[in-house]
C-alpha cells in the first residue's frame, strides 16, 4: 500500500527571520504575508489586488484567487500584511501593479535564478526560492506549508482551536489539530 507522510511541523521564526534576507524581494513578501494571515501557498502565490476588499481601514478581507465558489472565508490581512502588499504593488519600473496583475512575479526579483519568467510565481517555484535562501543563509530547509503550520500553532496558543478555524479557513475541527 501507499506509505503515510509525515505531517508537516511548524518551522520556527527564528530560522524564517534568517532566511529573509536570502530571498529574492517578492518571496519575502509572500513570507511575510503568509505568517501573517496563515493562508495556504497556493493561495499567497495568486494574490491580486482586486480579491482584496479594503472597506474596512484597520483590516482587509482578502478572498484568493482560486476560491471564488462564495463558500471560503476571506482571510483578514492587518497593518504589517497591509503594508507589505503597498509595497508588493509598487514595481521596480515605478508603476503600480494593475488591480488583475499578479502581485507577486519573479520579474520583480533582484535576483534570477532561470531566464524563463513567469507571470507570477507557483507553489514549486515559491518553495524552490525559500529552498535556495535556506541553503544561503545555511539553515534548515522549510516550506511555505510550514509557515501556516506556525501561524496555526501561535493562533492555536492564543485562541485556542476555534480560533485556529476561523483565522486559517479550516472546515472541520480535525484540520485545526
Amino acid at each position: 500500500g501507499a506509505q503515510k507522510c509525515k505531517p508537516y511541523q511548524p518551522i520556527d521564526r527564528a530560522t524564517v527571520e534568517a532566511t529573509l534576507p536570502h530571498l529574492p524581494i517578492p518571496v519575502q513578501q509572500m513570507v511575510v504575508i503568509q505568517l501573517e494571515c496563515g493562508c495556504r501557498p497556493e493561495h499567497i502565490t495568486t494574490m491580486r489586488l482586486c480579491d482584496i476588499d479594503k472597506s474596512l481601514p484597520d483590516v482587509w478581507a482578502w478572498t484568493p484567487y482560486q476560491d471564488k465558489s462564495g463558500n471560503f472565508q476571506p482571510y483578514t490581512l492587518g497593518t504589517k500584511a497591509q503594508n507589505t502588499i503597498m509595497q508588493a504593488s509598487q514595481r521596480p519600473d515605478g508603476k503600480l501593479a494593475t488591480l488583475d496583475e499578479f502581485l507577486f512575479r519573479p520579474l520583480d526579483a533582484r535576483f534570477v535564478w532561470h531566464k524563463m519568467l513567469r507571470e507570477r510565481y507557483d507553489t514549486a517555484s515559491y518553495r524552490q526560492a525559500i529552498r535556495r535562501g535556506c541553503e544561503k543563509a545555511g539553515v534548515d530547509k522549510w516550506t511555505p506549508h510550514q509557515l501556516r503550520k506556525l501561524r496555526g500553532q501561535e493562533i492555536g496558543n492564543k485562541y485556542g482551536t476555534d480560533g485556529v478555524r476561523a483565522i486559517l479557513c479550516h472546515t472541520t475541527s480535525g484540520m485545526a489539530d
